[in-house]
């Protein structure tokens, strides 16, 4: 889980949503507004992706320990991000986190 500084109040999820620029990969779709100094973000994993709440907790932990990696190794250096998780059928692989924080450098450095 990421820290409390790092995560994003309602207020500022609406504010992100409404005002963002969207990016999409094959795993995400990415919600960013520019300018924040600490880097913040959220995860959003809906019920058609899986309905019990354990996968889909399950996910959103995996997800942000992928952003946490990110942010403890500079990669993500300001913003606000709103992670929406979009693909169904997920690698079932054990580096399910180092495919995440793939994908999310890969949408980073290429926008």
């Amino acid at each position: 889980m990421i820290s409390k500084k790092h995560r994003l109040t309602k207020k500022q999820f609406n504010a992100v949503f409404n005002n963002g620029t969207i990016f999409h990969s094959d795993l995400f779709t990415i919600c960013v507004v520019f300018g924040e100094i600490i880097p913040k973000a959220s995860v959003v994993v809906s019920k058609k992706i899986s309905q019990p709440a354990v996968v889909r907790n399950t996910l959103r932990r995996k997800i942000f320990a992928s952003i946490n990696e990110c942010f403890q190794e500079k990669k993500i250096t300001n913003g606000a991000y709103i992670f929406f998780l979009r693909r169904k059928k997920l690698p079932s692989h054990k580096d399910l986190v180092e495919i995440i924080k793939q994908n999310i450098f890969y949408i980073i450095k290429n926008n």
